[in-house]
C-alpha cells in the first residue's frame, strides 16, 4: 500500500510485482495470503512502512515503535478509567497490565499489532466513564478497534445497553421525551459504529473478500474447537466436522454476548452509573474469556493480551488470578510447539491436543474452583458507591 499503491486486501505478497522487493523473502508461508486485518491497521502499517523504506532495521524499529506507543496509551487509559471508577484499584490495575510478562513479550518483544486494537478498545471504554457527548463517541473508537482486528465488535451490544441504561428515565417515570432521547442515543451510537466501518473500508472495498477475517474461518490450531474437529473428523469427514465445530463456536460466543447484554440490562437501574459501568466491565471480560477459551478456532498466545487489558477494569482479585492462570497456559503453548514441532519435527493430533490442554486445562480447572469456593475478598465484589448505597438501604 505505501510503496506500490496496491490494495493489501486484494493483492497477496506472491504477486509478480513484488518479486524483487527486499522484504519478499521474509514473508514465508503467508505469501499467498492477503491481509487478515482491518483497514485501520493497514493504514497505520502503511505509515510505518513508509518511514522504514527498504531498510529492515528501520522497519523493525518503526513497527515495534508503533505498538509500543499503543502500549503506552493503553497503560494511560487503564489508569484513567480506574481513576474514575475504582481509584483504589488504579495503581494495581495499571501494574497488572503494564508489568505483565506476556504483554511485554508479545508487544515489545514480538511486535504484535494487537496492542493497537487494545488501545482503541480501552479508549472506547474510558469514554463511557465520561459524561456528556463523550458517551456517543465511544462506538467510533470501538469501531476503530474492530477495524484493526474484528473481535472488539463483540462488545457493541453491551455498549449499546450501557448507553440505553445511562440515558433512559427511571421505570414508572412519565417522561416521553426522555425515552425518545434514550432511543435516539442508542440509534446514534449504532449508526456511528456502522458509519465508521463504512468510511474506513470504502477506499479498500473490492467485495466480501476485502474482509480479511473471513479467510481465517478455515484455520484451526491449538484450541478446544480444533481438538473437537480432530476428534469428529474420522466420523464425519474433514469438511462437515469443521463446519459443525465452527458453528458451535460461533453460537457459544453469540449466546454469551446476548446473555451478558440481557444481564446488564436486567441487573442495573437507570442512571446508576457506578453499577452500570461495573457490570459492563465484567460483561466485556466474560465475552473475551469465552471467546478465547471456547470460540477461537486459531489460537495464538498473544491473543491473551486482550484479556489482560480488560482484567483490571472489573477491579476483582478473582478475575486477576484467573487471567494469570490463563496466561501461564498461553506461554506453555510456546513450549509445546517448540518441543514437539521444531525440535522433534512432529505434527498432527498429538501436537494439537497437547497445545489445547496446555492452554485451557489449567484455567478451566481454576474457573471451576472459583465457582465452588466462595470469594474471600468481599471488598472487591462491588464498586465503592454501590457498597455505600447497600449499607444505606
Amino acid at each position: 500500500m505505501a510503496i506500490y499503491g496496491r490494495n493489501p486486501f486484494l493483492v497477496a505478497p506472491n504477486a509478480p510485482i513484488f518479486a524483487g522487493d527486499p522484504f519478499r523473502p521474509y514473508v514465508g508461508g503467508w505469501a499467498g495470503t492477503t491481509s487478515p486485518y482491518g483497514p485501520v491497521w493497514e493504514t497505520l502499517a502503511a505509515g510505518a512502512a513508509r518511514l522504514a523504506g527498504d531498510d529492515l532495521w528501520r522497519a523493525v524499529l518503526a513497527f515495534k515503535g508503533l505498538v509500543i506507543l499503543a502500549y503506552a496509551a493503553a497503560c494511560c487509559l487503564i489508569y484513567a478509567t480506574l481513576h474514575r471508577t475504582r481509584p483504589d484499584w488504579a495503581a494495581r490495575g495499571l501494574l497488572l497490565f503494564a508489568w505483565s510478562p506476556l504483554v511485554l513479550w508479545e508487544t515489545a518483544g514480538n511486535g504484535h499489532n494487537d496492542m493497537v486494537m487494545i488501545a482503541f478498545m480501552l479508549g472506547a471504554l474510558w469514554l463511557l466513564t465520561c459524561r456528556g457527548r463523550a458517551l456517543l463517541v465511544a462506538p467510533i473508537l470501538l469501531a476503530l478497534a474492530a477495524l484493526c482486528k474484528f473481535v472488539p465488535a463483540l462488545l457493541l451490544p453491551p455498549m449499546l445497553a450501557v448507553v440505553w441504561q445511562l440515558r433512559r428515565p427511571a421505570p414508572g417515570v412519565r417522561d416521553r421525551e426522555g425515552w425518545y432521547r434514550a432511543a435516539g442515543s442508542v440509534l446514534s451510537s449504532a449508526a456511528a459504529f456502522l458509519l465508521t466501518v463504512l468510511v474506513c473500508y470504502a477506499p479498500f472495498w473490492g467485495g466480501p473478500q476485502t474482509i480479511g477475517a473471513l479467510a481465517r474461518r478455515d484455520l484451526f490450531t491449538a484450541s478446544i474447537p480444533n481438538s473437537l474437529k480432530e476428534w469428529l473428523t474420522p466420523m464425519l469427514g474433514t469438511g462437515p466436522a469443521a463446519d459443525l465445530v465452527r458453528s458451535a463456536a460461533t453460537d457459544i460466543v453469540g449466546l454469551t454476548v446476548l446473555g451478558v447484554t440481557i444481564w446488564l440490562l436486567r441487573s442495573t437501574r437507570p442512571g446508576d452509573r457506578a453499577v452500570i459501568l461495573d457490570r459492563l466491565f465484567r460483561a466485556c471480560y466474560l465475552i473475551f474469556f469465552v471467546y478465547l477459551v471456547g470460540g477461537t478456532l486459531w489460537f495464538q498466545p498473544w491473543y491473551q493480551s486482550w484479556l489482560v487489558a480488560l482484567t483490571p477494569l472489573p477491579a476483582r482479585i478473582g478475575y486477576s488470578k484467573r487471567t494469570l492462570v490463563l496466561n501461564g497456559g498461553g506461554v506453555a503453548n510456546y513450549f509445546v510447539w517448540d518441543y514437539l514441532v521444531l525440535w522433534n519435527n512432529s505434527w498432527g493430533t498429538v501436537v494439537q491436543w497437547s497445545a489445547a490442554l496446555a492452554v485451557n486445562a489449567p484455567v478451566l480447572l481454576y474457573t471451576v474452583y472459583q465457582w465452588l469456593v466462595p470469594p474471600t475478598e468481599p471488598q472487591d465484589s462491588r464498586p465503592p458507591q454501590a457498597e455505600k448505597e447497600s449499607i444505606a438501604i
